[in-house]
């Protein structure tokens, strides 16, 4: 359930997501299915909003299991359901991550984007937006083209510079180049 925290603030529980269970996958219709004696870890996820009240945010996420009848385990015996409920504590602080936490890959941030529709339905434009979208510009920005030198820049500070030939001589994320030279055929 969602949690308080940071003077009454709470951060409802739809912002939590097992990572395991992407929207519209088979787990998320039916669960995740694990052999009898199985261990199973879970991700989850928090989208702290940018507003949200620094402070400790507590609650509970709750897993439930269904043993199936005629489990080898229990050949005979009906199906059976339980829930086990596990404390969970947050602290959040004042400080906003930048673009959501994504142009930092340890902090796993992007994995929300199994869920993402981006790209999906109808391009629209608005003023807000300055120019053509879909229905995630929050995570999205617009690929910059300098075609004088040849460069695309994306999302997270990511980078790709061309040769004249169209290879690329230099794939940078931030400040890390991540060629030792330019590519030659």
């Amino acid at each position: 359930g969602g949690g308080g925290g940071g003077g009454g603030s709470e951060l409802p529980a739809w912002r939590l997501r097992c990572i395991n269970t992407p929207n519209g996958s088979a787990q998320a219709e039916g669960g995740i299915r694990v052999a009898a004696g199985g261990v199973q870890p879970l991700w989850f996820g928090l989208d702290v909003p940018p507003g949200a009240r620094p402070g400790t945010y507590s609650g509970t996420v709750s897993v439930s299991a269904v043993l199936a009848a005629g489990a080898p385990s229990e050949r005979d015996a009906p199906a059976r359901r339980w829930t086990e409920s596990v404390s969970v504590s947050v602290s959040v602080t004042a400080e906003l991550a930048v673009q959501r936490g994504d142009n930092e890959l340890w902090r796993h941030s992007r994995l929300r984007w199994l869920d993402s529709t981006a790209g999906e339905g109808a391009v629209g434009t608005s003023a807000a937006h300055g120019a053509a979208h879909r229905s995630r510009g929050d995570v999205w920005e617009p690929i910059r083209l300098d075609a004088s030198s040849l460069s695309l820049a994306a999302s997270g500070r990511r980078t790709i510079r061309l040769t004249r030939r169209g290879l690329p001589a230099s794939l940078s994320v931030g400040a890390v180049e991540l060629l030792a030279a330019p590519v030659q055929l």
